[in-house]
């Protein structure tokens, strides 16, 4: 800027910079007014540590001197506006001159600093003052301001979204607690959630002297855990829901086997008596019963397991009992569909009989009699008699019936009965 510049321009330069120091007042006031500043640039200023430390601290200090240049700054502009008010007709160049060089030179002192030695000659000194032109200490300001905002900003985030995720988590080991109660898995989990409450506490510590620092905690040392405790008990209520199951069915298994043990002896019994060949081997059915006396206690040893929290076990036993069962229970019933297929099939036999025996009389009432006559009624007899023997020999009874039943075929075709 030089003396050139006309008094409109200069004018405008003038209301530009008490814009610009308008505009950083109000963001200046805004900032100070946010509560994570207040609490960054109070009391909490001094706990601060770590990760949080490094950020905010530099920002904080760079802003403190942000308001020292502002009243710098602020020097300048008001003495540019002294200067523009003593413009005269007689003093015009100068004046305008001297504003000039005040808004566009390095007008403003920023103490000094130490040179080198590398840079000094022998007669200079050892200290230089440092100047600045407004416009570049107003680009500093508007660095140094960011730079804070967005620690702030970064701060009260973190705040933001550890405060409530930190309640959560210490909802959900107090869930993951209630659930191992439930399961009586509270030994199993004590270690592992004494550890996550205990890191949960120092989290909570870090959440005012270093935020920025507690996600990368939360994740590895709670979150994790958590979750691995919360895959562990889905899978023992798993298992318990089996077992709970699994009981239910072999309470029913227990008293389908007491009735078909009873069934099935009472029928063997009874077929034995009524047909010749009919037996249950005696060492299958005595392994059959010491298994069914076996089951009862298994069972309770299984109950023992899952009551003291050994879902796992007890299930993979429950599972083996339950094939144990169901095999011993397939067995007793075979016994009884073997004799009621024998009782059956005598009962076919004797209808196959009376049915060729009607057949045979109203073949004989319309031819002639006599010989055949005599021997269809003697093959009868035998077959009767074959089917009333008891006990039954089923293939001798069939096969007396099938005789007869030849006889009366060939008497229908005209043969000979033989």
């Amino acid at each position: 800027m030089t003396a050139a510049v006309r008094e409109e321009d200069l004018d405008q330069v003038i209301a530009a910079w008490d814009e610009r120091l308008r505009r950083v007042d109000e963001n200046l006031i805004a900032l100070e007014a946010d509560p994570t500043y207040q609490m960054l640039g109070g009391s909490a200023r001094a706990t601060l540590r770590g990760k949080t430390k490094d950020r905010v601290v530099p920002a904080l200090e760079a802003l403190g001197e942000l308001f020292e240049h502002r009243e710098r700054l602020n020097t300048v502009v008001v003495r540019a506006k002294e200067l523009r008010a003593e413009v005269s007709f007689w003093n015009k160049d100068e004046k305008l001159a001297e504003i000039a060089a005040l808004l566009g030179g390095p007008s403003i002192t920023l103490g000094t600093r130490q040179l080198p030695v590398a840079q000094r000659n022998l007669l200079d000194p050892a200290t230089t003052d440092v100047a600045v032109v407004p416009e570049e200490l107003l680009s500093e300001m508007v660095r140094a301001y960011q730079v804070a905002r967005d620690a702030v900003a970064e701060v009260a985030a973190a705040w933001a979204r550890v405060e409530p995720r930190l309640l959560e988590l210490e909802r959900e080991v107090a869930l993951v607690t209630d659930e191992a109660t439930g399961l009586g898995q509270i030994e199993l989990t004590r270690g592992p959630l004494e550890r996550v409450t205990a890191e949960l506490a120092r989290v909570r510590g870090l959440v005012s002297t270093d935020p920025l620092a507690v996600d990368g905690a939360v994740d590895a040392a709670i979150v994790t855990p958590l979750r691995e405790l919360r895959a562990s008990l889905a899978e023992l209520a798993g298992h318990k829901a089996t077992v709970t199951r699994g009981f239910g069915q072999a309470d029913a298994l227990l008293a389908s086997l007491d009735e078909a043990v009873s069934e099935s002896t009472k029928a063997a019994s009874r077929a034995e008596r009524e047909f010749s060949g009919f037996s249950v081997s005696a060492s299958a059915r005595s392994g059959r019963q010491e298994i069914i006396l076996g089951l009862r206690p298994w069972r309770e040893k299984i109950a023992a397991a899952a009551a003291a929290g050994h879902f796992r076990s007890a299930s993979v036993g429950l599972t083996r009992w339950l094939e144990v069962a169901r095999g011993v229970l397939e067995a007793e019933r075979e016994v009884v569909t073997t004799a009621r297929q024998a009782e059956a099939t005598r009962t076919e036999l004797e209808g196959r009989l009376s049915a060729r025996r009607a057949q045979a009389a109203a073949l004989i009432a319309r031819g002639p009699g006599g010989a055949a006559s005599a021997e269809l009624d003697e093959l009868a007899r035998k077959a009767d008699r074959a089917l009333q023997n008891r006990p039954t020999d089923l293939a001798e009874a069939r096969r007396q019936v099938d005789r007869y039943e030849s006889a009366v075929r060939a008497l229908g075709t005209g043969g000979r009965v033989s």
